[in-house]
């Protein structure tokens, strides 16, 4: 309960203690799973609408959010506070973000506008952006730290090497309509490394 519109979007911690949820109206409230407990992040009264909530990997208490007017947030979910914004990150809606599995101050996101931008977290800088040539609708990192995949609103999956130029290593059509999300699957070394998506 807390929420005045729609849910858009969860992720739960670290620890599955907690787990944050971003709405249509731009709240996010983080709801303790043992306690039932609620406390709800402080915003701007102009936030837009959440689109993607993501815990950070090493960083325990950080939490990113990206929302329709394009701006990627950080939060210190200990203060209940936001900590850095950058504003009009993307140029359209922001759709999905995403922290390195092994570097603590990398951050990725995807919108509309096409572009995936990366982001020192501990500086609040930008690092560099590239275009793609479809809207931008999903983004997963492998657990490698270097494969990052990305789904666009015509159905179709790119997969980027970061050690390399910014041109997909590999694309495929995995849908006839937008993908919505992916997730890949844990990495061991007894498995190989698979994308699941969802429509």
């Amino acid at each position: 309960m807390g929420h005045r519109d729609e849910v858009t979007c969860l992720h739960f911690n670290w620890n599955d203690s907690y787990v944050a949820s971003g709405s249509l109206t731009g709240d996010i409230i983080l709801h303790n799973v043992t306690t039932g407990q609620s406390i709800e992040l402080r915003r701007s009264s102009k936030t837009q609408s959440i689109r993607g909530l993501e815990y950070g990997f090493v960083k325990k208490s950080l939490l990113g959010s990206i929302s329709d007017d394009g701006s990627v947030s950080l939060w210190d979910v200990n203060a209940h506070q936001l900590t850095h914004n950058f504003t009009g990150a993307h140029s359209a809606p922001g759709t999905g973000l995403v922290f390195s599995p092994i570097n603590n101050v990398l951050l990725f996101s995807v919108g509309l506008d096409k572009k995936i931008i990366s982001y020192d977290t501990q500086l609040k800088s930008f690092l560099k952006s590239f275009t793609c040539d479809e809207p931008l609708t999903a983004v997963d990192f492998m657990d490698d730290g270097v494969t990052l995949a990305v789904g666009t609103n015509q159905g179709k999956i790119h997969m980027y090497d970061l050690r390399l130029a910014s041109i997909p290593v590999k694309t495929w059509t995995a849908h006839n309509s937008s993908v919505v999300s992916l997730t890949f699957q844990s990495c061991s070394s007894e498995i190989q490394p698979k994308v699941r998506i969802q429509t």
